[in-house]
């Protein structure tokens, strides 16, 4: 094409391409599209596909009109699609590469500093928190890693992780979606209360059985606790109903709400494959990789997740199950980044906060 060319290469090519599709109309012929003379041009292969997939379901449509049975023209060189395969604007192969997910529990807030049971509770971070966050970005940098799409609760310590590992890591100008249903669960009368002073009060069973059983759930919240209208004035949750508005959460509860989150706004992003950052929190994390990794209800009680470590999953493009990495510390299949040994120390310190 000439500089004086009113139209861009890809309206040009596109434009051709169309006149060779209603030619094969008109001549009834099924020819392959050559689209070998496009490669060297500024035409990028998505506008390509978008443009032709989109050209097919106008030829689709008229076929469906004659009621016709005729296989639609297919598009040779590396652009190419089946002519059976499924009619789409964008049509897409299956992915060969494994997706990657990366997950980021906050960084320390300031009763996770005074070992207080924080739930819903805006807690902020900490100075150790926003620093485990700027790191954690560092450590997405130099591994290399790439998002396309963040996901984070609407609890400000996990909205500012996030901003934190997007920006340490050159991405702030990411997507950020925020969701309540990535929120910490809900730990109802225990909101606010020092944990070991919980466990001199009721027992160390018995809190370990509200922090880390799967389906029992603390005591409600109600009006003798200091942080009561605390939730039910907070703007953030104004359109919640009652019934969407905890008192209180076991971790089944807080699955109940995680994963359908998750099959309906990230799998799809993931899918199209995006690369996906979630910022959130320890339970809603667990129950998170509790099915990611089919790990069962008994044992994930025995599962903590240190605050400001990225764990990298690598899924399966057809499946989405977890790929497992050889560094994984078990039970879970992806990778934690950072010094192995520091990282198992961490995690040992989120167990022992009722010890």
């Amino acid at each position: 094409m000439g500089s004086g060319a009113s139209k861009s290469a890809t309206e040009l090519h596109g434009h051709e391409l169309l006149q060779h599709l209603r030619n094969d109309i008109d001549n009834n012929s099924h020819a392959p599209l050559d689209c070998s003379d496009l490669q060297g041009s500024d035409v990028s292969k998505a506008d390509l596909i978008r443009q032709v997939g989109t050209m097919r379901m106008v030829i689709k449509k008229i076929a469906e009109y004659n009621h016709s049975e005729e296989a639609l023209p297919t598009i040779s060189g590396d652009v190419s699609t089946p002519a059976n395969a499924e009619l789409i604007a964008e049509p897409t192969s299956t992915p060969s590469e494994p997706f990657t997910l990366v997950l980021i529990r906050h960084g320390e807030s300031e009763w996770n500093k005074t070992n207080q049971f924080t739930g819903w509770y805006d807690s902020l971070l900490s100075e150790v928190g926003h620093a485990e966050g700027k790191a954690a970005g560092q450590l997405i940098c130099d591994n290399g890693l790439e998002f396309d799409q963040a996901f984070t609760s609407v609890l400000t310590r996990a909205v500012v992780t996030c901003e934190h590992v997007l920006q340490n890591s050159g991405q702030s100008w990411m997507p950020v979606t925020k969701a309540w249903q990535l929120n910490e669960r809900h730990y109802g009368g225990l909101t606010g209360l020092n944990k070991q002073e919980t466990v001199e009060k009721h027992g160390k069973e018995q809190v370990l059985v509200w922090r880390r059983s799967f389906a029992t759930p603390p005591p409600p919240i109600d009006s003798t606790n200091p942080y009561f209208d605390y939730f039910r004035g907070d703007r953030r949750y104004a359109n919640l109903s009652s019934d969407q508005l905890p008192v209180a959460e076991s971790l089944k509860m807080t699955c109940d709400r995680v994963m359908p989150y998750w099959n309906t706004a990230v799998v799809p992003v993931i899918r199209s494959g995006q690369r996906v950052l979630i910022a959130a929190h320890g339970n809603s994390l667990r129950a998170l990789i509790m099915n990611l990794d089919g790990i069962s209800e008994d044992d994930i009680s025995g599962l903590n997740v240190p605050t400001g470590i990225p764990l990298v999953y690598s899924l399966d493009p057809v499946t989405l199950k977890p790929i497992k990495h050889p560094d994984a510390i078990s039970p879970l299949s992806g990778r934690y980044l950072g010094d192995q040994e520091k990282i198992r120390d961490k995690i040992n310190g989120v167990k022992n906060q009722t010890k």
